[in-house]
């Protein structure tokens, strides 16, 4: 292995576990929070997805509006879609017995058509 392939893998190691998260809006953990992700454009929303965002991305909860909404099974007994409706593009997220577990960073993912996709990431400290 030459030299620079060994730095660049070397890199690639030690920036992962390093990289930034920025997000759009921090919420204050309480017992029962909401996690606001309202799109703010006009456009057919195809899908969304909740995500915990740990080292990897944990999915919580996603919508299709063909196929309504599921929760997954570790967030059935505490999360649920605020909008019962899920009309006009809010898929907002609300959990109700929080903990400080639920403390650190969630993705809100849209699917849209015609612009693609669409990204809310909210702190929760």
């Amino acid at each position: 292995m030459d030299h620079l392939t060994l730095l660049l893998a070397i890199l690639y190691v030690y920036t992962a576990p390093c990289e930034e998260i920025f997000w759009d809006t921090t919420v204050k953990l309480a017992k029962n929070m909401t996690l606001e992700c309202v799109y703010p454009l006009a456009d057919t929303v195809t899908q969304m997805e909740w995500f915990k965002i740990k080292m990897e991305r944990e999915s919580m909860a996603i919508f299709n509006p063909a196929f309504h909404g599921i929760i997954r099974e570790a967030y059935t007994d505490r999360v649920y879609f605020s909008n019962h409706t899920m009309a006009s593009n809010d898929m907002t997220l609300s959990f109700h017995n929080a903990s400080e577990a639920d403390v650190g960073f969630y993705s809100c993912l849209l699917h849209t058509f015609p612009h693609g996709t669409w990204e809310k990431v909210i702190q929760v400290v």
